[in-house]
């Protein structure tokens, strides 16, 4: 991957990044996770329209250590810090984990920013888009071909169009079409990295269409970070812990207190 490809557009296709073995033992670990989380989450997961969950690392989903290691070794894996580092090299760090499944209710994919959820004036969010670095290791378990990017619009703000779109105004919806876009139709052991303040989505959302998507979020380190993530502790390893996990373990900047 070219460092240059994902400054311009923000968004690159990795071919082939998992192997078979690893993508055996991640729909293993995925869908365990996952079972346990619609356990507590019940009929709210069809009455919210829910299509991803987060917190993937949370210790409370690995009665067994050796999956809940393995997961923090891909996470910390050399190969994934060889490329996210490649577009972060400074004070890069681990934010969370979300997974992306098969819903229990169809629904259309609506564009977005991340930053758009922050709470944030207009202003403020076109300050968070310049000033902090967050990026998504979207990772297909099986074939996912409906994720879409607006190229170069981590590097600006919205057009008018795009703004429309976003916030619903003028009769527009989240889910109308964007001229701009372009489709990543991924296929199962791809990676799509791409940046979280870059206008996305993924197109559409089946009942009935087999998904399971690993999404890892990496940043650049700063202290305005500092209260998000003391807040997701949980998800965190322990200091003992921390001495265990294989690889770049130094891209966590906070641990569990227990």
């Amino acid at each position: 991957m070219s460092p240059r490809e994902y400054e311009e557009e923000g968004c690159v296709g990795i071919p082939s990044f998992l192997d078979g073995s690893e993508l055996e033992k991640l729909r293993s670990i995925c869908a365990s996770v996952l079972e346990q989380w619609r356990g507590y989450v019940g009929e709210g997961e069809k009455q919210h329209g829910l299509i991803n969950m987060s917190g993937l690392t949370d210790r409370s989903y690995f009665p067994k250590r050796e999956p809940w290691f393995y997961l923090w070794n891909l996470i910390c894996s050399q190969k994934i810090h060889d490329l996210v580092s490649s577009v972060i090299p400074q004070d890069l760090f681990f934010l969370n984990s979300q997974l992306f499944f098969t819903p229990k209710k169809s629904k259309a994919g609506y564009w977005h920013r991340d930053s758009q959820y922050l709470g944030l004036s207009e202003e403020k969010e076109k300050e968070e888009i310049q000033e902090n670095r967050i990026i998504h290791l979207h990772l297909p378990l099986y074939d996912d071909p409906l994720f879409q990017f607006v190229p170069g619009s981590h590097n600006r703000w919205d057009s008018v169009l795009e703004n429309e779109v976003r916030f619903e105004k003028k009769g527009r919806k989240q889910s109308d079409p964007l001229p701009c876009a372009k489709s990543y139709r991924a296929r199962a052991g791809d990676a799509i990295l791409f940046s979280a303040h870059g206008i996305h989505r993924g197109k559409e959302y089946h009942s009935d269409f087999p998904r399971l998507t690993l999404d890892l979020l990496y940043g650049q380190w700063n202290k305005s970070f500092t209260e998000l993530v003391q807040s997701l502790q949980k998800v965190y390893p322990s200091k003992k812990e921390l001495k265990l996990i294989e690889g770049n373990s130094s891209i966590l900047r906070y641990t569990r207190s227990n």
